[in-house]
């Protein structure tokens, strides 16, 4: 169940993703409209560095409250990704379309700040090193289920310098992983096998993003070993439906054409 979180009144960006998760009648379509709406205003703004500040605020935000919400409750945040995706700003001064210096990243279609704060989020949490609390261990679980998402709708593409958001899938059968697998790292697989399946099927029959040959059977079996060790109903739920996915998607994409 997604946790309600405390917000002070203050931030019209978070105010908005905030009440888009949490305000039943304000949809994404509305929220992508405010937002737009206020990059229009940052546009004109006489302050300096206000549209860059309000496209680090959208990210930021959207990361903020992603933590929170469980990966089978994001698609309000997916859907805001998308459809802000759709959108062009013009720029008021230079003219064509508004682009976020130097990185020259435009409003909105290359969702400017997006790839950095999704960064900085994975690797506050990320699970390797000293163990984490069960919460921190949710809050990982949680960014990765939407940064899966996100690479299976192409925020994240192979040669754009996100080949470190991988490492929550191949971490776990690298030949210097921990003799013990987590919970949190065998959930963890299952987010991609659940949310990008297709991704990760290309990527290992086309050796992208650092993959090698037989990843994808070694995944494969490692859910299949640790569906008779995590016997707790959630874990065993997305076991399931993981590997349910994997085998669909074998049956589209059952060898390089």
């Amino acid at each position: 169940m997604t946790e309600v979180m405390n917000v002070i009144p203050g931030n019209a960006d978070r105010d908005i993703l905030f009440r888009l998760l949490h305000d039943n009648e304000f949809s994404a379509t509305e929220a992508v409209k405010e937002i737009t709406e206020r990059t229009n205003a940052a546009a004109i703004s006489p302050e300096d560095g206000a549209v860059s500040r309000h496209a680090q605020d959208i990210a930021y935000y959207i990361f903020t409250f992603a933590r929170k919400v469980c990966h089978n409750e994001q698609s309000q945040l997916l859907e805001l990704l998308l459809l802000l995706r759709q959108q062009v700003v013009p720029d008021p001064n230079q003219g064509g379309i508004l682009a976020l210096e130097p990185a020259s990243e435009e409003f909105w279609s290359d969702v400017p700040w997006v790839r950095v704060i999704t960064r900085s989020f994975y690797f506050q949490y990320v699970i390797y090193g000293p163990p984490k609390t069960p919460g921190e261990d949710r809050i990982y679980e949680n960014i990765v289920a939407l940064l899966a998402q996100m690479s299976e709708h192409d925020f994240c593409t192979t040669g754009d310098g996100m080949s470190w958001a991988w490492r929550s899938l191949t971490s776990i059968i690298h030949p210097d992983a921990a003799p013990i697998v987590r919970n949190v790292q065998v959930r963890s697989v299952c987010m991609w096998m659940i949310y990008a399946p297709n991704k990760v099927r290309m990527n290992a029959l086309l050796l992208n993003e650092g993959f090698e040959v037989g990843y994808w059977e070694r995944w494969k079996a490692l859910l299949q070993d640790y569906q008779k060790v995590f016997l707790d109903q959630d874990t065993q739920q997305l076991i399931n439906t993981a590997l349910s996915n994997m085998e669909l998607v074998e049956r589209v994409y059952p060898e390089l054409i």
